[in-house]
């Protein structure tokens, strides 16, 4: 009788052990959005090892506004938005992604501090403007960029605070009335082949928790001016994006060698 009582418990514990695993197990629906460059191991959000995010690099009011200027002055969907988001893939390259938000403001906007840091750099980029960089720990391993920005107002070694102005936007990019600045997280990592990538992060990730509820509303004002002033234009916009999406995935994306 002890052993046919033993047999049962082992049984029931099976049931259990196998009922736990089917339970664990991920579904379809929980799997992470596959981005088309090299993906890295994203750092823990419980402890990044930087400043987390207060303040988008521009006013909302600045962003809304934008969108008035675009009309009949672009090519396409996404030159007609004032917002791209991280990850987002250009229509007529689907395999080349956004690494950084992109926001559309009127020429002579100020750029503000993403967060309150310390400026570690200051370098031109490839379209003649500048980018700032940002960084806690005074290196420039990891870093907060604020790029295409002109009449910077800092010097490396200066203490900003989030929110306020830092530079101006950048019109290297616009019709004579418009502007953009773009807002990136930047580290790197080392490929299999021993090499050190720059690798990007969605700023979303990251923000900080007295912030959180303000910057998801601001960027859901400007999705939403993007979508109710494409639909009026009679443009299609994505089924997968409906009102623009802030992290087309959570992954990295790591700039090839």
């Amino acid at each position: 009788m002890l052993a046919g009582i033993r047999h049962k418990t082992i049984l029931v514990l099976g049931f259990v052990l196998l009922a736990l695993v089917i339970a664990c197990s991920p579904s379809d629906n929980d799997a992470v959005p596959t981005a088309v460059v090299t993906p890295a191991a994203a750092p823990s959000s419980s402890q990044p090892p930087w400043v987390l995010l207060a303040s988008l690099p521009v006013e909302v009011s600045a962003v809304l506004a934008a969108g008035q200027l675009l009309e009949n002055q672009q090519e396409n969907a996404l030159e007609l938005r004032t917002f791209t988001g991280f990850g987002m893939p250009k229509p007529d390259n689907p395999e080349m992604l956004s690494p950084q938000w992109k926001f559309t403001v009127p020429a002579g906007t100020p750029a503000l501090a993403p967060v309150t840091d310390y400026v570690v750099g200051i370098s031109t980029v490839w379209s003649g403007d500048f980018s700032v960089w940002l960084s806690a720990d005074v290196t420039e391993s990891t870093v907060w960029e604020v790029e295409h920005v002109v009449d910077v107002q800092v010097k490396v070694g200066d203490s900003v605070e989030a929110g306020l102005p830092i530079a101006t936007a950048s019109d290297v990019f616009g019709n004579g009335v418009s502007a953009l600045v773009e807002l990136g997280l930047r580290s790197s990592v080392v490929n299999e082949e021993g090499q050190t990538l720059p690798a990007h992060y969605c700023p979303l990730l990251y923000v900080e928790e007295d912030a959180v509820s303000v910057i998801k509303a601001e960027l859901s004002k400007i999705r939403m001016e993007n979508f109710d002033r494409l639909t009026n234009l009679d443009i299609l916009i994505p089924v997968n994006d409906p009102n623009g999406q802030s992290c087309w995935t959570e992954l990295p994306i790591v700039e090839s060698s």
